[in-house]
């Protein structure tokens, strides 16, 4: 299991980026683009790395997630090989109480544990919603106003961000969690704490 690294980037400079990622049209395709560029560029690591080549029945491939947070949101972002809105399903799986004894229990053990999934799915099928995976199914309406969830997809990125209290409403004292992503193939999980 990996543990975040710190980066020479600034999170100011990521919180700026990611809310002009999701303002106006315009303004979220450069911002994402910006978004993406400055992670490369500045050697932030990524917290799940997949290789390519395994979408399985997803039409893209999962590459990158990175993370970060300003103690109000967690943001997320997801990198695709391909069109970002290909994307037919993906789930960010996050276990808050950092005890995989708990939460959900799936069949492979190293990712059981999840209280919450961060779901990445076409508007026709209900939109990107953050849900309750305790007990292994979760729903768009499990919390107010589908989680706070606030998304934005372009190129091929998909940015996310979730409010802090809401994964706080499980697990109130949570400072972080451990994360697996599902979509093309289930890669982590990996421990990432809020700082």
């Amino acid at each position: 299991m990996r543990t975040a690294i710190r980066t020479p980037i600034s999170l100011a400079a990521v919180v700026f980026l990611f809310g002009t990622a999701l303002s106006p049209a315009q303004d979220r395709r450069q911002g994402l683009d910006l978004f993406g560029q400055v992670l490369r560029h500045v050697q932030v690591c990524p917290l799940i790395s997949d290789p390519r080549g395994n979408a399985g029945s997803n039409p893209v491939d999962f590459r990158h997630l990175f993370v970060g947070n300003d103690g109000q949101n967690v943001y997320f972002l997801v990198e695709f090989a391909g069109d970002a809105s290909k994307n037919v399903l993906s789930v960010i799986h996050l276990d808050t109480d950092m005890d995989q004894t708990t939460g959900c229990n799936v069949s492979i053990p190293r990712l059981n544990g999840s209280e919450y999934g961060i779901f990445f799915q076409s508007p026709t099928s209900g939109g990107d919603f953050v849900g309750n995976l305790t007990s292994c199914s979760a729903g768009s309406d499990d919390f107010p106003n589908k989680g706070g969830i606030r998304t934005a997809t372009h190129g091929h990125f998909i940015a996310a961000v979730v409010p802090i209290a809401t994964l706080q409403i499980l697990t109130p004292a949570t400072n972080g969690f451990l994360v697996w992503f599902d979509g093309g193939g289930n890669f982590g999980p990996a421990g990432y704490t809020f700082h």
